[in-house]
């Protein structure tokens, strides 16, 4: 308030929201009437702003910051367009007013708005109770995790963060999870029509919270093995896989040893009949007998 108007250059001078841009800074701010205005204003305990129409500074609307009003009506004004800047008098101003606000002197009168704020053109952002928000970190908000850029906007999507890929939810992905909140257990991508792991804790081997997993994976709660495809097992199927993608109905030569994932992505152990009606059989630890 103690600043110049706000203006935009081609554009003159918004002021529709005015109230509620205040209001979510923690501004006690209202309209009210013209006789309301000088008399809160003479208290000495408001600030004003005066949305102006065409104006003898002025040929389009603009709106000027009153920072007080004397006995006489005469205004301290701060003018984007630095042209009223200092005091005026009152008959410069009446007659040109559009719409009257006024908002209490000094700090925010209520607390500031906090949580997830959305910019159409930048996407969310979260606001903590202090006003500050978090920026090229992770978040941990309402039991999720979240990422957020270097400018302060949540990230979607995948994405690679200190050596790791993760997935953060898009709309379109898991609904049982917020945006842009940290996927683990089983993913299935809907774009790639893959399944990866991402891990659902720490792992031993250094997988953080979250991040995809690659190569040999023991799942405890269905008993099996999957493989999730590492730099080198991406080259032995020329492109058809991506880092981290599940084998699916699929051989796998592996250090000299031949195993074979069927369609739910589980190593298979046993006889088992791929391609009727030849049968085959592996051992205890998946590997082909010859």
């Amino acid at each position: 308030m103690t600043g110049r108007g706000y203006a935009i250059d081609g554009q003159g001078t918004l002021w529709d929201g005015i109230q509620l841009t205040l209001q979510a800074y923690g501004k006690d701010a209202k309209r009210v009437s013209q006789a309301e205005w000088l008399s809160l204003m003479k208290s000495g305990k408001y600030e004003g702003i005066l949305c102006m129409g065409r104006s003898k500074w002025t040929t389009s609307g603009h709106f000027i910051t009153v920072v007080s009003v004397n006995s006489s009506n005469d205004c301290y004004v701060h003018d984007p367009a630095q042209i009223a800047e200092g005091w005026q008098s009152w008959s410069d101003i009446n007659g040109y007013v559009s719409c009257f606000y006024v908002c209490r002197k000094g700090e925010p009168q209520k607390e500031s708005r906090i949580g997830w704020i959305f910019e159409k053109a930048n996407g969310w952002w979260y606001r903590n109770a202090d006003g500050s928000y978090p920026k090229n970190k992770w978040e941990k908000i309402e039991g999720h995790w979240y990422l957020f850029d270097k400018k302060g906007y949540m990230r979607t999507g995948w994405v690679f963060w200190n050596k790791h890929w993760y997935y953060l939810n898009e709309k379109a992905s898991t609904q049982a999870l917020p945006n842009g909140a940290l996927v683990k257990d089983w993913f299935w991508d809907s774009k790639r029509k893959r399944y990866y792991y991402l891990e659902i804790g720490t792992d031993a081997k250094g997988y953080p919270e979250g991040s995809m997993h690659t190569g040999w994976f023991k799942d405890l709660r269905y008993k099996a093995y999957y493989f999730l495809c590492t730099d080198a097992v991406v080259k032995q199927f020329n492109g058809k896989y991506k880092v981290g993608e599940m084998l699916v109905n699929e051989w796998l030569e592996l250090g000299g040893k031949k195993y074979y994932f069927d369609d739910s992505g589980k190593m298979v152990t046993g006889e088992v009949t791929i391609a009727m009606p030849k049968k085959f059989r592996f051992d205890k630890d998946g590997a082909l007998i010859e």
